[in-house]
């Protein structure tokens, strides 16, 4: 039995990993900012959960001392990219100086644990060859991405540093049940099916192809590393199973029998027009995706139909 500190574990991956880690018979501890949190409760009531917030060093050491943790998995950051762009200061802090403050707090108190840090596809920026290669050079141009990117390279040079047990994750877009991120294109084309609405999407991005992971295939290859990572490798979550953003929603209409189309709206934002990875890193470790798009599409469709039905 492990004693696992989760950050952003009221997040849709980390609580996601926590019922994971919960079943494996594992004790969870996470840390959040608010405990009157409502969002992913079932899981959370299950969990050890302490009001803080990783921006504060001194809670992190008290953590790693007194409840003896074994693991970290670190995925708490602000994700959500227009409002990184809109407030990148906030963006930095808790992206950045979150993630300095996880390891500095385990090589002072615990230095041999195992930290598994997330970081993004969006850190590879955008490059002529795919797909991505672990040893690509990171070249982000945005704040959400930056932020990523200096948070991946801190991992590194923590482990090359002080030879800490880390692991890097860069993984592609994740969709499935827990996702309470309505501005996502897979939750929010959902939630407007059921509301017989029209689903929405950018002109810009109509045609933008991007790969998509199933939550659970995620979380193995999380559970796996924990395991079997290689101290100081950097590992893809990708697949080379990619839709185009219309295409994506059309499936989605399909298995939800919807037949009214989808609205195509004037707004356009930066975004790289083509993007996925090879994980052929993690393949040789023993990981392989369990679900195929409408597998997965299908669970998660089940799991909203539930949630706004109450």
């Amino acid at each position: 039995m492990k004693n696992i500190l989760i950050t952003g574990i009221n997040g849709f991956v980390g609580s996601s990993l926590a019922e994971k880690e919960l079943e494996s018979g594992n004790n969870v501890i996470g840390i959040v900012r608010d405990l009157n949190i409502k969002t992913q409760k079932d899981i959370l009531d299950k969990c050890t959960i302490i009001r803080g917030d990783i921006e504060d060093i001194n809670i992190l050491e008290r953590i790693v001392s007194d409840y003896e943790i074994d693991l970290i998995y670190h995925l708490a950051a602000l994700s959500i990219v227009r409002i990184a762009d809109k407030n990148p200061l906030n963006c930095y802090r808790s992206n950045i100086m979150g993630t300095i403050n996880i390891l500095e707090a385990v090589r002072r108190v615990k230095p041999e644990i195992k930290v598994v840090v997330a970081s993004s596809d969006k850190a590879y920026g955008t490059h002529d060859t795919l797909p991505y290669t672990e040893d690509m050079k990171l070249q982000p141009d945005d704040p959400y991405s930056t932020s990523k990117a200096c948070a991946d390279l801190l991992a590194q040079s923590y482990h090359k540093t002080y030879g800490m047990d880390i692991n890097v994750i860069r993984c592609a877009n994740i969709y499935g049940p827990r996702d309470m991120n309505l501005s996502r294109i897979i939750p929010n084309t959902i939630r407007k099916i059921l509301n017989n609405e029209k689903p929405q999407i950018y002109s810009g991005v109509l045609n933008f192809k991007r790969e998509f992971l199933f939550i659970d295939d995620v979380c193995e290859a999380y559970q796996l590393l924990s395991e079997n990572g290689v101290a100081g490798e950097i590992y893809n979550i990708g697949d080379t199973e990619f839709y185009t953003i219309k295409d994506l929603v059309q499936e989605i209409s399909d298995i939800m029998e919807f037949t009214e189309g989808y609205e195509v709206m004037g707004k356009d934002f930066l975004e790289i027009p083509f993007q996925y990875m090879s994980a052929d890193k993690l393949k040789s470790l023993g990981w392989s995706k369990k679900h195929s798009f409408n597998q997965g599409l299908v669970k998660t469709i089940k799991w909203y139909k539930k949630i706004f039905k109450k």
